[in-house]
């Protein structure tokens, strides 16, 4: 608590859409780019 981000407490998140399948995949990243938590959502069509 109360710790600068450079203390390795920050996040971003980036989201990408497969253009073939549709899949949907959200990566939480830390400051040096890396995913730390990953997940890939299928598209439900109907």
């Amino acid at each position: 608590m109360n710790l600068s981000p450079l203390s390795g407490l920050q996040f971003f998140g980036e989201v990408n859409i497969d253009a073939r399948s549709a899949a949907l995949t959200v990566d939480l990243r830390d400051l040096a780019g890396a995913s730390v938590f990953s997940k890939t959502l299928a598209p439900r069509f109907g």
